[in-house]
């Protein structure tokens, strides 16, 4: 059984996930208000989706059952010129208890699957 990694990066993508992360966030391993759907999706909306060097990239790790894990982050290039480099932020105050990632089941493979996303991505 197989993990898949995928990136939602238009918002249409990311708010025809909001029933099933809802679902998600609330059998995650540590319930959180601010891993679910409705807080990322205002918290986008006035902080993120307004920043025009902003761009979602909320990475969703699934199975033949549904959604394993889930990162909600952004992505954003910092530096200049040959200093360039992408950066991934998570979607909401950079803080405390407002952050993490959801994590339903096998959450070590979805861990490990997270990560390799990850590093693929800031070496680029």
């Amino acid at each position: 059984m197989p993990l898949t990694v995928e990136v939602v990066e238009l918002l249409a993508a990311f708010e025809a996930l909001r029933e099933e992360w809802n679902a998600a966030a609330a059998a995650n391993v540590d319930p959180n208000i601010f891993l679910t759907w409705d807080w990322l999706a205002t918290w986008w909306r006035y902080f993120g989706a307004p920043n025009p060097n902003a761009e979602l990239h909320v990475v969703t790790v699934r199975d033949e059952e549904g959604l394993v894990a889930a990162a909600p982050l952004f992505r954003k290039q910092w530096g200049y010129g040959p200093l360039r480099a992408p950066v991934l932020h998570q979607i909401s105050y950079d803080a405390g208890d407002y952050g993490g990632m959801l994590l339903v089941r096998r959450t070590e493979e979805a861990v490990d699957a997270m990560v390799d996303h990850i590093a693929e991505v800031v070496r680029h």
